[in-house]
């Protein structure tokens, strides 16, 4: 699978486009949990992703990400 193929499953899926590549990244987080892609699959668009520059929500913690409020 390829990074257009996400988009489009995405898309089909939420009904709308991810507002940015971290969107996909999360979104393919979700479809690896659920079980409906598998780990090489997974590890795959995880690596094309993250060097696109996707950071998981997972990975933002209180040094790199602003506190609201």
């Amino acid at each position: 699978m390829q990074l257009e193929n996400l988009l489009t499953m995405y898309q089909l899926d939420r009904q709308d486009k991810p507002y940015s590549i971290n969107h996909l990244l999360d979104y393919c987080q979700q479809l690896y949990i659920h079980e409906k892609i598998d780990i090489v699959l997974y590890r795959d668009i995880l690596y094309l992703l993250n060097t696109e520059g996707a950071v998981s929500v997972h990975e933002i913690t209180d040094n790199n990400y602003p506190v609201l409020g």
